[in-house]
């Protein structure tokens, strides 16, 4: 069986507030959960609170876009997310910046790349993408485009645009359940196929609900706190509804069967074989 190649994750949905960092973070716990190895990149040029969160020292906004800096100033909480040499990330028009972005890429060479985009960037993405063929079966990387909406006919507009723009990429459409209804998600559901025409995504998840009191959502953001380290620093009820949250979000991921699953745990030793004498235990 061929190995499958290294995939480039993305996190989008173009519109702001759609909850690209809810579930970008979401994104980043699942694969270290699952003991995946992975890099981080958070593309937010003013404000990268996955990235800040996750693999700080990769994002600091005092660094130079493009720039270097000293893998001694990694944690090892911060190599686990990919942090490397190499500055910060961006996707820019500007001629003598655009080739920053091919970092992306050379890090997938190496493992699965996370990459959270922030809103109002699609131009840019799509360029990149196209000017690299990328979404050519040949390339040597795979491209997930994980597209928030929040159900809106805008939200799916920009779906719709993202699947014209950027096919042969697949798309996943990421329901998020913060917004609307049960009753308006029911329509969404009975007319959102008929919006996006010929074009059809590769699955469809909801993210749950993050059921959180305001102030702690807020807490959790200004102060860069993983979602699993926030468990400790929440209410008792919040407590669980964050634990649901993540293992709701992890099923969900789960469910596209777009990502090996890892047992989380050492593995099991062999057993020895039976016809190998060398490997049976001495008989007492």
């Amino acid at each position: 069986m061929a190995k499958r190649k290294n995939r480039i994750h993305t996190i989008t949905g173009e519109k702001g507030g759609v909850g690209k960092t809810t579930f970008g973070s979401g994104f980043v716990e699942y694969y270290c959960h699952k003991n995946l190895p992975h890099t981080l990149i958070d593309v937010d040029e003013t404000n990268p609170v996955t990235g800040l969160t996750y693999a700080p020292e990769q994002h600091r906004l005092d660094l130079p876009v493009g720039g270097d800096y000293d893998d001694a100033d990694l944690t090892e909480e911060e190599k686990k997310h990919g942090a490397k040499n190499g500055g910060r990330i961006i996707f820019s028009d500007r001629e003598e910046e655009f080739f920053i972005a091919d970092k992306i890429y050379e890090a997938a060479l190496t493992q699965d790349v996370i990459l959270v985009l922030p809103s109002q960037i699609q131009p840019k993405y799509v360029r990149w993408i196209t000017t690299n063929d990328l979404a050519n079966s040949n390339s040597d990387v795979e491209i997930v485009n994980w597209f928030l909406c929040d159900g809106s006919a805008e939200s799916l507009s920009m779906l719709k645009s993202s699947m014209t723009d950027l096919q042969g990429i697949k798309h996943i459409l990421v329901k998020n359940l913060h917004f609307g209804s049960a009753a308006s998600w029911k329509k969404f559901d009975s007319t959102y196929t008929s919006h996006l025409g010929d074009l059809v995504p590769e699955a469809v998840i909801s993210l749950p609900k993050l059921c959180l009191p305001s102030k702690e959502i807020e807490m959790l953001r200004s102060e860069y706190v993983p979602l699993k380290d926030g468990i400790e620093r929440v209410a008792t009820l919040s407590k669980r509804r964050l634990r649901k949250f993540l293992d709701d979000t992890f099923t969900a991921i789960d469910e596209t069967g777009l990502i090996a699953r890892v047992v989380n745990q050492e593995s099991k030793p062999a057993k020895p074989d039976k016809n190998n004498p060398a490997e049976m235990p001495a008989a007492s």
